[in-house]
């Protein structure tokens, strides 16, 4: 088992959860426990903020590009995001063996140091446990059921959930989020970059 970091907005060394190179599977005990930490990092990125409802939190699951997801800590911290969970192989901005990532560091510019974040093999009891936490879920993918982000109204917390570069979101995912938001396309081309995709969602929200 090898230990993976998890940093909090000034870069310091919050915690270590274990994972293998194959996941692991979540216990009881555990999930009780993950459930704890999850909730105790949400009310921490809560305190102080008078308008709890545009509370933004970011899942990136199965993101293959290291510099995606560089690019997607400064978008988020741009945008003022609470926390970014990271889940499925999403490289993070420490690897396994402890050392920061270069590549991701390259083009996050420090805001893989400013932004809280933590990691979980799959995204199924996160998700779950976010929503007993009052967080609503929210796919972005496109799909028929999908509707259009431009009519999401912001009514609570909220975590917007963002798949793999090809395959993006699975219909297994999106059942487990209950929502799924899509950005219509115009051209040719049939979809954007994920880390482009990210901040057209997180503007839009901060609009309202």
């Amino acid at each position: 088992m090898t230990p993976i970091e998890i940093r909090n907005r000034k870069g310091a060394s919050e915690e270590k959860i274990s994972s293998s190179g194959n996941g692991f599977n979540i216990n009881d005990t555990e999930n009780y426990n993950m459930r704890l930490h999850l909730k105790r990092y949400i009310l921490l990125q809560m305190q102080g903020k008078q308008n709890n409802k545009q509370q933004i939190f970011l899942i990136l699951h199965n993101i293959r590009s290291a510099h995606n997801v560089g690019s997607i800590f400064r978008t988020a911290d741009a945008a003022g995001v609470s926390q970014i969970f990271i889940t499925g192989y999403t490289p993070t901005p420490i690897n396994k063996f402890g050392v920061p990532r270069k590549d991701i560091a390259k083009v996050a510019l420090g805001a893989e140091k400013t932004i809280a974040w933590k990691y979980y093999s799959h995204p199924g009891n996160l998700i779950k446990n976010l929503k007993k936490d009052s967080i609503d879920v929210i796919a972005v993918e496109q799909a028929p059921e999908a509707a259009d982000y431009r009519k999401l109204k912001l009514k609570k917390p909220s975590a917007f959930l963002f798949g793999n570069e090809v395959r993006g979101v699975s219909r297994q995912i999106r059942l487990l989020c209950g929502k799924t938001i899509e950005i219509p396309m115009y051209g040719k081309k049939e979809s954007l970059n994920v880390a482009v995709v990210v901040g057209v969602i997180l503007f839009r929200m901060r609009g309202q």
